[in-house]
């Protein structure tokens, strides 16, 4: 699973990404892969789960190499954002708020 979260940017918001991934459920993490768009979702499992590069990806999906890393990235935000927000609820839930 360190797969999905290793390449997340923002160092302050990294503490509460590793512990909300490592909270989360296997299937509940597919589930938010699976929920991303279809460009995002197929680069993201292209690259994060089996290993492709950007090049490689580019070539099968017939695609810029550009654009293979844009949608990577974006996907990598969208993530990050759903991880976020379901661990902010979380805490809000724990809390009463």
């Amino acid at each position: 699973m360190n797969a999905y979260h290793e390449d997340f940017s923002s160092e302050q918001d990294s503490h509460a990404v590793n512990e909300s991934i490592e909270n989360l459920q296997m299937d509940a993490l597919l589930a938010k892969i699976q929920s991303l768009p279809t460009g995002f979702r197929v680069v993201f499992n292209l690259r994060a789960i089996d290993g492709y590069t950007h090049k490689e990806i580019a070539a099968m999906l017939n695609i810029s190499e550009g654009t293979s890393k844009s949608q990577y990235a974006r996907a990598k935000k969208q993530l990050q954002r759903m991880i976020l927000d379901e661990h902010n609820n979380e805490i809000n839930r724990l809390h009463g708020s």
